[in-house]
């Protein structure tokens, strides 16, 4: 599946994931909310070879704009996408997101994967930041794929 983030506006971009078939979904959707959110999930669920979370989930069929199931695999990715984003934008390390997360997760009575760990989280990070500031630098109407 090919993973597009079209610049629309400044302040808005396309997501558009065309699969293996042909088939494509997309949505709009305001930069400043959902960016960084749609990246790291991207850079996360490649890094960790995650299937069955959400771009697993739109490779398999589902639409962009169809609710997504927040229960099993997705459920837990959520959970760490969340910090994984909010630390995108500071000098946060992966290891000090696993520390906090880890305390989060299991008051929710969840527990972090194994594999999961502060490597993991720190290739995330870098990779989510040099892709947005690649993706500031765009002109409206530019975009930028990825082989999912």
């Amino acid at each position: 599946m090919e993973v597009a983030f079209v610049k629309t506006s400044h302040a808005a971009y396309t997501l558009r994931c065309t699969r293996a078939d042909g088939s494509a979904t997309e949505r709009s959707l305001e930069t400043r909310s959902f960016l960084a959110h749609d990246l790291v999930h991207f850079a996360f669920e490649r890094e960790a070879k995650r299937s069955a979370s959400f771009f697993g989930g739109i490779a398999a069929g589902s639409a962009l704009t169809d609710p997504a199931p927040f229960a099993g695999e997705l459920a837990v990715t959520e959970l760490i996408v969340a910090p994984v984003q909010s630390a995108v934008k500071t000098r946060a390390t992966g290891q000090e997101i696993l520390s906090g997360l880890k305390d989060y997760v299991a008051v929710q009575g969840l527990v972090i994967p194994a594999d999961v760990t502060p490597e993991l989280l720190d290739r995330v990070l870098s990779w989510t930041r040099a892709t947005m500031r690649r993706y500031d630098a765009l002109k409206t109407g530019d975009l930028l794929a990825f082989a999912w």
